[in-house]
């Protein structure tokens, strides 16, 4: 925007002017507050709080929600102050006592400093938590209460950060889909480009087809190998068979050529008759080695055809291990397919939509060093709001104070309340009757850890009515009976 010189000093009047009315109606609400100064010091302290830091001095009856009442006319900026003394205060914003000398920011200070109260309730929950008396302004004592108060956040029971697992654009995005909606478990909410992994999917398709055939082939040469061995041991059989009458037949030209032997010698047989025998004799001994070659080489053939049945059997492990492989393979290609598609798991409702159709979409992008890092970062995230649960910190006082399946009742925090309002009278009780409670819950579970640096047990509370008044993220406050029945 362009400006001429000459409205400077005119536009430097009116801010003077703007910073007047600003401090005239500070102090008016001042008064409206029925807030008595003693003396021009008390006034300059408030004037100067308007621009710059100060300090004050704690009186008898002050508190946080006072002090800040008195000093920025607004008592919900307590927690400014807290925030600037938490040191001094050791992190409780219940232990202001007389003559604390605390730091107070300037109002604009104040403000955006109280932002990161109000947008958290650990602070309250520590002041709330404590147990058995607590010190007020005046150092008196509070009986024990017979009820547990804090605050917590209500987080919807079932949540579902749906992502994809590999890197790729975005090729369809439903184009009714957006926050709020309730989709159904199995809907398709989204889907990436599918050329990769149907490509993928055809391949390894064709790999366990392969593997397939290989493992009918295996199975086949197994089948020829366990013939030829029976072949081989048919021979085996003939061979001994052949060997066996060729011994028998030795045997018998042995005793016929012995006999001719002494017939010849006593000249009852001639020579002719004696050659005949010794010939056979030398025919039965050629044919029984003949045999025993036969029986060694059919022995021969029966190792080959184990060792082929060895062989054809492992070629068959080998197949159905490829076929496993291939099927491995397989369901890696389809979950590959599955993983490029953001399906409904739950019925619920759609709380974020961090993708666009069209898009490049990376797993890197996921950031998880926060809860609200996911929450901006997963492409869809879903809820189920039909239950709600309630994750409280207490101190380590009150374990024995608390059971599974105490009753707990539940309200909305108020999130501009003073102190006072957001610590009630722990003594006392709800400030309003039970049955008016609309949101009630169970304390689900207990933890026995403590956390060794606060010194405090996380205890989960889920509701059991009211759900429909709660929003996943809303602060909630909650009344604790003690020693609730188990």
């Amino acid at each position: 925007m362009n400006t001429n010189i000459q409205e400077y000093p005119l536009m430097k009047r009116c801010q003077q002017l703007g910073q007047v009315l600003c401090l005239s109606t500070f102090l008016m609400t001042l008064c409206q507050a029925q807030i008595s100064l003693s003396n021009d010091s008390n006034l300059d302290q408030l004037a100067k709080v308007m621009t710059e830091s100060t300090t004050y001095t704690v009186s008898r009856g002050d508190s946080l929600s006072k002090i800040a009442k008195y000093l920025y006319g607004r008592a919900d900026l307590w927690g400014a102050i807290f925030n600037a003394n938490a040191e001094l205060l050791k992190g409780n914003p219940l232990a202001v006592q007389p003559g604390m000398q605390l730091s107070i920011p300037s109002l604009g200070q104040a403000e955006v400093s109280n932002d990161s109260i109000l947008t958290g309730t650990s602070n309250v929950q520590a002041a709330s938590s404590t147990t058995g008396y607590l010190n007020s302004s005046f150092d008196e004592s509070v009986p024990q209460a017979k009820w547990l108060y804090t605050e917590g956040i209500a987080r919807a029971i079932r949540r579902e950060y749906m992502t994809f697992e590999s890197a790729g654009r975005i090729a369809y995005l439903d184009p009714k889909l957006k926050e709020g909606d309730r989709v159904r478990k199995g809907q398709v909410l989204a889907y990436q480009e599918q050329s990769r992994p149907a490509s993928s999917l055809a391949n390894a398709n064709a790999q366990v087809v392969k593997a397939n055939t290989q493992l009918t082939s295996a199975q086949s040469h197994v089948t020829d190998a366990n013939a030829q061995l029976v072949r081989a041991q048919t021979q085996v059989t003939v061979a001994e068979a052949s060997r066996d009458e060729a011994n028998a037949n030795l045997l018998l030209a042995k005793r016929t050529f012995n006999r001719y032997s002494i017939l010849l010698k006593q000249k009852s047989a001639s020579q002719q008759e004696y050659d005949q025998a010794q010939a056979k004799l030398a025919a039965a001994q050629a044919a029984v080695r003949r045999a025993i070659g036969q029986v060694k080489a059919a022995g021969a053939g029966v190792s080959v055809a184990k060792t082929g049945i060895a062989t054809a059997k492992a070629n068959v492990n080998n197949a159905k291990a490829g076929i496993n492989s291939a099927k491995a393979g397989l369901g890696t290609a389809q979950v590959t397919k599955k993983e490029s598609y953001l399906v409904a798991p739950i019925d619920g409702v759609v709380a974020r939509i961090n993708i666009e159709q069209g898009h490049y979409y990376s797993p890197q992008y996921l950031q998880t060093q926060s809860e609200q890092q996911v929450f901006n970062t997963a492409p869809i995230i879903l809820i189920d709001p039909t239950r709600f649960e309630v994750s409280l910190n207490l101190h380590a006082d009150q374990y024995d104070a608390v059971r599974v399946g105490a009753e707990a009742y539940l309200d909305i925090t108020k999130m501009n309340a003073s102190l006072e309002e957001r610590l009630p009278n722990q003594t006392a009780g709800p400030n309003k009757a039970l049955g008016s409670y609309q949101i009630r819950g169970r304390i689900h579970s207990i933890s026995p850890v403590l956390n060794t640096d606060l010194r405090n047990f996380l205890v989960t509370i889920r509701t059991t009515q009211g759900q429909k008044l709660l929003r996943d993220g809303e602060s909630v406050s909650v009344w604790i009976p003690r020693g609730g029945a188990k």
